[in-house]
């Protein structure tokens, strides 16, 4: 990164990153989860930082940025959340269906992947303390939670099509 590109990488993480957390929050409504956005935000704007540069308006990119990120958050969240709970519509008198849905969706995973699951979409645990309690790093972690979302997602999307 050169000295301009620098320079506007520090000007913009100095005027926005408070407002682009704050947006965040607001959307997601989980601290934690938000600021790891806004950090990736920042990551993307590294990595595009020629695109950035050349853009008439910065801040506007990177509000741009944010904004796809918290609606493919918000994607992956309910998906992953709904394929664990939807057994719950299952009408109470049909025990049988609930517990095949429940053997069925949890087959589908392996043990890791699921208790990644179930602790990212539902207990919405941010990424820093899922990665402690697997003594993992961060970015490895991350990843591994991205990863089995998308799963999910597809494997949701495949069921509902049934």
């Amino acid at each position: 990164m050169d000295n301009n590109h620098e320079q506007l990488f520090n000007r913009l993480f100095t005027d926005t990153f408070t407002p682009l957390f704050r947006f965040a929050n607001a959307r997601l409504n989980d601290a934690h989860r938000a600021e790891e956005l806004v950090q990736d935000a920042f990551l993307i704007a590294v990595d595009k930082m020629d695109e950035v540069a050349a853009s008439k308006n910065p801040e506007g990119w990177l509000m741009n940025t944010m904004k796809f990120l918290i609606l493919h958050e918000n994607r992956l969240r309910s998906k992953g959340a709904a394929i664990i709970f939807e057994y719950e519509q299952v009408n109470d008198y049909e025990l049988a269906s609930k517990d095949e849905y429940i053997a069925e969706t949890r087959s589908m995973f392996s043990d890791e992947e699921w208790w990644l699951l179930r602790v990212s979409c539902i207990e919405k645990l941010p990424v820093g303390i899922i990665a402690k309690q697997m003594g993992l790093p961060y970015e490895t972690c991350k990843k591994r939670v991205q990863k089995v979302k998308r799963i999910a997602a597809e494997k949701y999307d495949e069921y509902r099509k049934t």
